[in-house]
């Protein structure tokens, strides 16, 4: 058991690689425990109908379909609806992990910066955010095409833009909450630079 385990959080908008970032940091770090939230919200789901919880049963880029309204600022507001319908299991799982002492990774794009305030003044607690340009970000997509089994990865296109609305948002949350921002340009290279943020951030 650690007494001030090291978590951290690496969040960003669907697609910039934050999955593979985080097996990367994970195995670097010998930290073994890598939370997907996207399966937390999965096992939720399970427990919850869609009238007490109609955001959860969206994702990111399709939450403004709760409301019936496209505009980017109807994106962001359904999307931190979105984020916010399943925020207290992202708490529980942070809180289990000072509780055990364990060394933990948690990864996903419903972590909004502005969520976490009181965490980020917590020793050994970290936050990044990811993002990309947009060729990466549509290549990120091309490569991951097997992944998506017989879903027709047509639909991850044509909800594209709204992944670059909800980047632009989750990046401006984070400088303004003072939380590192990496561009993902490389997998090597930035899983780098975010394990130099973390020594600097100690």
């Amino acid at each position: 058991m650690v007494k001030n385990p090291k978590i951290i959080l690496i969040g960003g908008a669907s697609y910039v690689g934050k999955s593979a970032l985080s097996l990367e940091l994970g195995k670097k770090l010998k930290i073994s425990q890598i939370v997907d939230v996207d399966v937390v919200r999965e096992a939720i789901r399970g427990f919850s109908s869609k009238n007490d919880q109609p955001y959860l049963y969206y994702n990111s880029t399709t939450a403004w379909e709760h409301v019936n309204d496209d505009s980017e600022m109807s994106v962001i507001c359904s999307f931190i609806k979105y984020c916010e319908s399943i925020l207290l299991s992202i708490i529980r799982i942070i809180e289990r992990a000072y509780v055990l002492g364990k060394d933990t990774i948690i990864e996903g794009v419903q972590i909004i910066p502005s969520f976490f305030e009181e965490y980020l003044k917590k020793k050994n607690f970290h936050l990044i955010m990811v993002g990309c340009s947009e060729k990466n970000h549509l290549l990120n997509i091309a490569r991951r095409k097997k992944e998506f089994g017989g879903i027709n990865p047509k639909r991850f296109y044509e909800r594209f833009p709204k992944a670059r609305i909800i980047q632009d948002y989750l990046l401006q949350d984070a400088k303004t909450n003072n939380v590192p921002c990496v561009v993902n340009c490389d997998l090597v290279k930035t899983r780098n630079q975010i394990l130099k943020l973390l020594v600097k951030g100690k």
